[in-house]
């Protein structure tokens, strides 16, 4: 055996055509290895993809791996992860057919399993046996050891340009086998997991797959159905196109399924895709790999017992996203370790880290995970999760609209749920930045409230997000919690909050140009506070009032209302509304054209709010002040009062406050000759209307753009 000629990786990687007859590959074993020059050059790639579409980036990232590659001398790693059916195998299998050429000693594959049906993914010593046979070497001379096996391959491979697709990989124990040794090969792996191991230990680069764009979808569509059959119903393929989320494999199963039936319209599809509860059956299969089900159980069936309560958990959020703190809740887990069990469903690419601790379902994953959850949980561990999820957001909204709004007080409500933990804040700062940030969830918790019949639940999430609805101009999500937190008041019998229902939708439906339904829930609010002595109540019901006729244009009406709420707050002792119906009142009396009393009340309502740390009162009393000067022809005076109220609008986080202020601002400046600072104040105005859907005050304010000289 000593004579024998035994030639290194090193050797053939310096001359590729060297020939090797024979060698010793541990423990001795003697071999027999064709000549490079004649060998075999596998191609064991499976056809490319049928109606491939998009992933532009994803392949320049393919192909700059490889080039970067060949500079020096590392293999090629590429690993591909994403959710099961997002096309992994595909931009795979379409990337090596594309770059054949660039692999003239061959492409090997092999497809490992990781999520296969069977539940066990392929042994690394079977993958490598079938690359040695592909290779050309002898049965006999395989060694048995899996070590031996794996230096013969990357003996093989050395010095030769080589593709190696490496599919459905299960973690990185299972690859580190079937890495070539050379920089002259390229491996491409796919896997639903995360192989950051591969990243760290070998340089790979890692490439996580989204769902299509909507453009790449509809030319895959056009791939099944051609051109002229998409470009006659494209409101039907847009909404197949959604419908599916987007998703490769749902895409493929039912646009495979329309070409199928030519002459149904794409409209029948779409009816069925539309029943949520019937979605995933379009999405059905003869064989398992064409079922969204038995690919989504796959990915399911690898996780942990914990893993998997979460995922089914999860199942239940309907809200866009969500965040560690309320998955925490929604399972009854501490944060860490929620943050944990989230970290592991991102790197099985069943849930989606998007932006920093926020995490989100594809839709299809979302409506198979909680039909996961109807078999294996039951109704009352389904109920408790949704208990917990809603107790989250309403407790942590209700310490933020404390913060928010100074004068809030707190509603009485029962403790949360066992195993949520709310949050409070520091500042108002950090309270408004969390309602920005959570508005979606909170609006979706107040349905599965009002799914539920929570009633008292529904009316707190209603008043809670009060001040931040109007003070952002959510004009119709205002609208809309209130419309429910009166259907809860109703269901409960209760006179009280059934009357603040009243007032408070009055209140928003007056904002909305709804002035008719204004008035007869506002009328209603004022009987329901009489009947039940409530005199605080019957002022604030009289302020609204106000409110609602100065919408309408009706100063003398309005006044006569805030002069009502004046003496009623009074008496009630509550002073931050007795400065604020003196403010109403001096703003209606400036519009009356009272300008002497109306300065003197503005004046008085900003003394009382300054003394009692109103600010949101001290804001509008300058407001209403620098209006009064205004009409009174003082233009000077208005716009420094116009400046602080509009600094006070923005540190209260006061949107919808500010575009009044602003548009104030712009027009005094306007007045008084400064039009540089009155056209970029006009415009600021401008677009916070638009923002807030407000299109009256926006086409108001473009109006006086347009009047203003052009700019130099």
């Amino acid at each position: 055996m000593a004579d024998d000629t035994a030639t290194t990786s090193n050797d053939i990687e310096g001359n590729p055509h060297t020939a090797v007859q024979a060698g010793t590959i541990s423990g001795g074993v003697h071999i027999h290895v064709p000549a490079t020059a004649d060998a075999i050059a596998p191609r064991q790639l499976p056809a490319a993809p049928r109606s491939f579409a998009g992933r532009e980036p994803e392949l320049a990232v393919l192909a700059e791996a490889v080039d970067d590659a060949r500079q020096g001398t590392t293999v090629a790693i590429s690993a591909i992860g994403g959710m099961g059916g997002v096309g992994k195998t595909s931009l795979a299998l379409h990337w090596a057919h594309l770059n054949q050429s660039r692999f003239p000693d061959g492409q090997l594959y092999v497809n490992l399993r990781g999520f296969d049906p069977g539940g066990k993914p392929l042994d690394p010593a079977v993958a490598v046996r079938g690359f040695l046979d592909a290779l050309g070497v002898a049965a006999a001379s395989i060694p048995a050891d899996l070590d031996a096996q794996a230096a013969l391959y990357r003996t093989l491979l050395a010095g030769r340009r080589v593709l190696v697709v490496l599919d459905n990989a299960v973690d990185e124990e299972q690859v580190l086998p079937l890495l070539p040794g050379s920089g002259t090969s390229t491996v491409l792996v796919t896997s639903r997991n995360t192989l950051s191991g591969l990243a760290g230990a070998h340089g790979a680069r890692l490439l996580s797959l989204d769902v299509l764009t909507a453009r790449a979808a509809v030319e895959m569509l056009v791939g099944y159905l051609g051109a002229d059959r998409v470009a006659a119903e494209r409101d039907a393929v847009r909404a197949l196109v959604e419908l599916s989320g987007r998703l490769p494999l749902a895409l493929s199963i039912v646009a495979a399924r329309a070409s199928m039936y030519p002459r149904f319209p794409l409209d029948e599809f779409v009816a069925e895709l539309r029943d949520a509860g019937r979605r995933l059956d379009a999405f059905h299969g003869r064989v398992p790999q064409h079922d969204l089900r038995a690919v989504f159980d796959w990915s399911y069936r690898a996780l942990p017992a914990a893993e998997a309560r979460l995922f089914r958990l999860l199942g239940q959020v309907t809200a866009p996203d969500t965040t560690t703190a309320a998955v925490a809740s929604l399972a009854a887990v501490p944060e860490a370790e929620g943050r944990r069990l989230l970290r592991h469903l991102v790197e099985a690419h069943l849930v989606e880290n998007h932006a920093p601790r926020r995490y989100r379902m594809h839709d299809l994953v979302r409506l198979w995970a909680c039909e996961k959850a109807e078999r294996v949980d039951s109704a009352v561990e389904r109920t408790a999760a949704q208990e917990r999820f809603v107790d989250f957001h309403l407790h942590t909204a209700l310490a933020a609209s404390v913060r928010v709004d100074g004068q809030r007080t707190r509603v009485p409500t029962t403790e949360p749920s066992a195993g949520c933990l709310p949050l409070d804040f520091p500042d108002r700062t950090a309270a408004l930045d969390w309602l920005d940030a959570e508005h979606a969830c909170l609006l979706s918790a107040g349905k599965v409230a009002v799914a539920h019949r929570r009633h008292a639940k529904v009316w707190q999430l209603a008043y809670a997000l009060d001040t931040f609805h109007w003070r952002r101009g959510h004009v119709h999500d205002h609208f809309t919690l209130w419309q429910d937190a009166l259907d809860a008041a109703e269901a409960l019998d209760d006179d009280a909050l059934r009357g603040k229902a009243h007032r408070y939708l009055g209140f928003a439906a007056s904002r909305r140009g709804s002035h008719d339904e204004a008035a007869r829930h506002l009328t209603r609010a004022l009987e329901l506070a009489v009947r039940t002595g409530d005199l605080r109540e019957e002022g604030r019901a009289h302020q609204n009032f106000a409110h609602a006729w100065e919408v309408r244009g009706d100063y003398a009406k309005a006044l006569e209302h805030a002069m009502l709420a004046w003496p009623l707050f009074r008496d009630a002792g509550t002073p931050v509304w007795e400065a604020r119906a003196l403010n109403l009142a001096g703003s209606y009396q400036a519009r009356l054209g009272e300008h002497g009393q109306a300065r003197e009340l503005c004046a008085r309502s900003l003394e009382l709010s300054r003394e009692l740390k109103d600010l949101d009162g001290e804001a509008a009393s300058l407001d209403c002040l620098a209006d009064a000067h205004v009409r009174s022809g003082d233009h000077r005076t208005a716009v420094a009062l116009y400046r602080e109220a509009l600094r006070l609008r923005r540190q209260l986080g006061n949107a919808y406050g500010a575009a009044d202020s602003t548009a104030g601002l712009g027009r005094c400046l306007a007045a008084v000759g400064d039009h540089a600072e009155a056209r970029e104040v006009l415009h600021q105005a401008h677009s916070l209307y638009r923002a807030q859907s407000r299109l009256a005050e926006a086409e108001a304010v473009r109006l006086l753009l347009d009047g203003l000289p052009p700019a130099p």
